[in-house]
């Protein structure tokens, strides 16, 4: 019985001054997280303020912060910060990409490394943008991927502002959209319209 204590002590004692020569590192803390679903957020290291809810959700996330999937496979891929995709496949090869919102089944499916992209639903698609008081004339202008402009839109609001553009005579696929004020191309993007 006294052989036992004693080599019960011995070892506590070891163990005791290895970990002293050779700390194990701290774990990387891992705040704000919130999953649901089968391998939902599996790859998960060290990042925070992600949300995933449906099978494979955010599946290939390692480090990556305030990300948002809902829906199978959404956001599968994504190693990129900022995107928020709803839906089955939506922002599906999203790698490098950020600040992309994609409401869709499929919507964005092929974005890889586009930046503030939004692709939303069947029936209109929101513009936001912020234009000085001082714009005397703003327009949306829709263009198809090769080029040739499908409509424009006025913007007459001024400010921080968002304007929606329907799709009622727009197919699914891509299109860029460019804001013009004054006369002056002020920004252009991609819209990817899924059904």
């Amino acid at each position: 019985m006294k052989k036992t204590i004693l080599i019960a002590i011995l070892s506590c004692i070891s163990h005791a001054i290895i970990s002293q020569i050779a700390p194990q590192p701290e774990p990387q803390p891992i705040y704000y997280n919130t999953f649901y679903g089968y391998r939902a957020f599996y790859s998960n290291t060290t990042g925070n303020h992600n949300a995933a809810f449906g099978a494979y959700a955010l599946y290939k996330n390692t480090t990556t912060h305030y990300n948002t999937a809902v829906g199978a496979m959404a956001l599968y891929n994504a190693t990129a910060t900022g995107n928020v995709a709803v839906r089955r496949r939506a922002l599906y090869s999203t790698t490098t990409g950020g600040s992309n919102v994609a409401v869709g089944m499929n919507a964005l499916v092929n974005n890889v490394n586009g930046l503030a992209n939004v692709a939303i639903g069947p029936d209109e698609t929101e513009v936001r943008m912020d234009l000085p008081e001082t714009t005397k004339r703003a327009n949306v202008i829709v263009y198809n991927h090769e080029g040739k402009e499908l409509k424009t839109i006025p913007v007459n609001a001024r400010g921080t502002t968002a304007m929606k553009i329907a799709r009622n005579d727009l197919s699914d696929g891509m299109y860029l959209y460019a804001l013009i004020v004054d006369g002056k191309v002020i920004d252009t993007k991609r819209l990817v319209l899924t059904r």
